[in-house]
């Protein structure tokens, strides 16, 4: 066998390594960017939960202070939040439509209570998230807040809002 063979036979499996490790620093870096672009829409999905929650405690302040349950009282369309500090391209979206004064069965709510829903979204990724307080409902009802000072039971008590845990859709 010539020298020259010999140098051919090597030639062969260093191209072989070559293409291997070609073909695994391709397939990592589309590993790296389907990790970062998975990073991207969990980042933009938790962003879009927080601004439903925004919205959430938004319909409660205004449904406390004695907004009417209804299109009119609570449901709004936030679109310009840089006001507030947050970024261009997020909405929320607190909807109190025409059955919000019923509940799921459709039997009517008391004037305590509101059902509502709040959305968050995301636009560049056209991410959402609604959120719809514990149980669905908003509550209004007065507790029992009075000072240690209080002379007596005729001295009237201020309401307080109810903190009802948010159920994700």
């Amino acid at each position: 066998m010539s020298r020259r063979e010999r140098g051919a036979s090597l030639l062969i499996p260093v191209l072989l390594i070559v293409t291997v490790g070609a073909f695994a620093v391709v397939v990592a870096a589309g590993q790296s960017g389907a990790d970062i672009d998975g990073t991207n829409a969990q980042a933009d999905s938790t962003e879009a939960l927080f601004l439903a929650e925004t919205g959430i405690e938004r319909a409660t302040r205004r449904f406390l202070a004695g907004s009417a349950c209804s299109a009119a009282g609570l449901s709004e369309n936030l679109a310009n939040l840089a006001t507030i500090g947050i970024a261009a391209g997020r909405t929320i979206t607190i909807t109190a439509g025409a059955n919000s004064d019923n509940d799921f069965a459709g039997v009517a709510l008391p004037a305590t209570q509101c059902r509502i829903e709040a959305t968050g979204r995301v636009t560049a990724s056209n991410v959402s998230r609604s959120e719809t307080p514990g149980a669905g409902v908003l509550e209004r009802r007065p507790t029992m807040n009075c000072s240690p000072q209080r002379v007596d039971a005729l001295t009237p008590c201020t309401a307080q809002a109810i903190k009802l845990p948010l159920v994700e859709r």
